[in-house]
């Protein structure tokens, strides 16, 4: 046997092996994924499922990302220190986007912040500890989402479920809020799929 046929057999095995390691995973992702824990369809979502589109949103020009942090593996020890941070506080992910919405002379920018929480109340006592009663005492209630208020005409905070926005625009109330009951229908679809 020639130094070229031994290194072909070589490969050759090296291939047949990993291929085999290869199916032995898949198969066991399969078997996890059919009997191992469900996750909810509101579990899966994260900020980078609620980038809202102008098919949802007609007035939105175009969605810019400042920041985006996903926690994609909560099992990882090892994870970067931000992740680690955002795990302390209950957050799966976390985004602040600016929507440029269609305005003549120029666009209106609306500034958005979405975190994905572990769950409903971890967003609500986020929300409590975030703005307190004196915030809660300059603001206005508003009929979105499980809790949502206005304050002064310039920021609104709405939580749908496990979900926290906040949206910013001054001198614009009316862009404000529709901004927000518009990203409330696009969020409440978005958890039912579970994208």
């Amino acid at each position: 046997m020639n130094q070229s046929s031994i290194e072909l057999n070589f490969l050759e095995s090296n291939f047949l092996a990993a291929r085999a390691a290869l199916l032995i995973a898949l198969a066991a992702v399969v078997s996890s994924c059919a009997t191992g824990p469900k996750v909810s369809a509101a579990a899966a979502v994260t900020v980078e499922d609620l980038k809202i589109d102008a098919t949802a949103y007609p007035a939105l020009d175009h969605l810019e990302v400042q920041t985006s942090v996903v926690d994609r593996d909560p099992e990882d020890t090892d994870a970067p220190g931000m992740i680690l941070t955002l795990r302390e506080l209950g957050i799966r992910s976390s985004a602040n986007y600016k929507l440029w919405l269609r305005a003549e002379p120029h666009p209106i920018i609306v500034k958005v912040r979405i975190n994905v929480f572990t769950d409903a109340a971890r967003a609500a006592a986020e929300l409590a500890q975030r703005f307190g009663p004196e915030a809660r005492a300059q603001s206005s209630r508003l009929d979105l989402g499980d809790e949502a208020f206005n304050l002064q005409d310039r920021l609104v905070v709405l939580r749908i479920d496990r979900v926290n926005l906040e949206f910013i625009l001054k001198g614009m109330p009316d862009r404000l809020i529709g901004t927000a009951e518009a990203y409330e229908r696009f969020v409440r679809e978005r958890l039912e799929q579970g994208d």
